[in-house]
């Protein structure tokens, strides 16, 4: 808990620094795109943490693409 505790703090002091320069600059696209992709690093990080289960993104392609790949193989 008390990493995850830091890992927030880590990402919050980022976000404290960045976002400022963001809004005065007028990039408020990159505003959006900075705070959603640090959000999701954010949970992901947390998550690898606390040890919990992450899927392999290269799993779930390949469970996506399987039904394609068996219609084109032979039997």
């Amino acid at each position: 808990m008390l990493k995850a505790i830091g890992v927030l703090f880590i990402f919050l002091l980022i976000a404290f620094f960045q976002v400022p320069q963001l809004i005065k600059t007028k990039l408020f696209r990159e505003l959006w795109i900075f705070s959603f992709l640090l959000f999701f690093v954010a949970i992901i990080t947390i998550l690898r943490i606390n040890n919990l289960f992450l899927p392999n993104p290269l799993e779930i392609v390949a469970f996506a693409l399987d039904p394609l790949i068996r219609l084109f193989l032979p039997n």
